[in-house]
């Protein structure tokens, strides 16, 4: 984050709330694509950060290191366990998120 240079004059504070503006202008849309991002992703998100997918740090051959990490990885490995998984996280992730807005709906209306 930059910093101005101490403001001395009107013409200074005015230029400083004009480049305070742009950048707050900026950070909005930086702040909705993040969201758009978000909303499009999250089944995927959540699986993954769940689920990680396979990386080269473990192995998961009969001869790895470690018998618990190779395990996980054949059954994480397994798509259609992936499958249902994922499909399991899209349909509670709507759930929770009609209930969010019943919630939002009953707390709107004024009797």
């Amino acid at each position: 984050m930059t910093r101005k240079k101490n403001i001395h004059s009107i013409e200074s504070l005015d230029q400083e709330i004009l480049r305070l503006k742009h950048r707050q202008s900026e950070i909005e849309k930086d702040l909705a694509n993040n969201l758009d991002y978000l909303r499009s992703n999250y089944g995927s998100m959540a699986f993954n950060s769940i689920f990680k997918k396979k990386s080269p740090t473990y192995s998961s051959t009969p001869d790895s290191n470690h018998f618990w990490g190779g395990l996980t990885a054949r059954i994480l490995d397994n798509e259609k366990l992936q499958d249902n998984v994922g499909g399991l996280v899209e349909r509670l992730i709507t759930k929770v998120s009609d209930g969010i807005e019943g919630l939002l709906g009953k707390f709107g209306k004024k009797s």
